[in-house]
């Protein structure tokens, strides 16, 4: 796992989970039907908030600059991030897959030689597909296996008594 710490100061990034902890907690605790949309940019927020910061890491802690390498990092640290249960909580309106959208705009950006070419020419140049053609991809699987029955249905883990 990569280390943050010196992105944010400790008290910062405390802060800002308390503040989005007390949030949930709260709308939870008062037991008032919470505003789905609200509580789902909530999370779609701390989502991109998460794998922006592991971004930056990736820039700062590895000092070479190969681009395949850097690129392999994010597979590996950003993107289960940002496509864990994509299937359940996939974004459907705008702004929310913009600010999914904007983890990857941002990291090939800052990758040495690409800051002058436009999203969709990075994309091709690195041969990445955007997270939402990843989604749509994730999608597709998922009814695949769900039509033919590679699913793992609850009856493979417990009995109805």
């Amino acid at each position: 796992m990569l280390c943050v710490s010196r992105l944010m100061p400790d008290s910062y990034l405390f802060l800002y989970r308390k503040v989005v902890y007390s949030a949930l907690e709260k709308l939870f605790q008062v037991h008032q039907c919470p505003s789905m949309v609200s509580l789902y940019h909530m999370l779609v927020h701390f989502q991109t908030f998460q794998a922006h910061q592991q971004a930056n890491a990736i820039h700062r802690c590895f000092t070479s600059r190969n681009t395949d390498l850097l690129v392999r990092a994010y597979h590996v640290y950003v993107h289960p991030l940002l496509e864990y249960n994509s299937v359940i909580w996939s974004p459907h309106l705008k702004c929310n897959t913009e600010a999914i959208e904007t983890v990857q705009r941002r990291f090939t950006k800052r990758l040495p030689g690409y800051h002058r070419h436009s999203y969709s020419e990075r994309l091709w140049l690195l041969q990445l597909p955007s997270l939402e053609t990843r989604r749509l991809q994730n999608d597709l699987i998922w009814c695949y296996k769900t039509v033919f029955g590679h699913t793992i249905t609850y009856s493979d883990f417990f009995k109805c008594s």
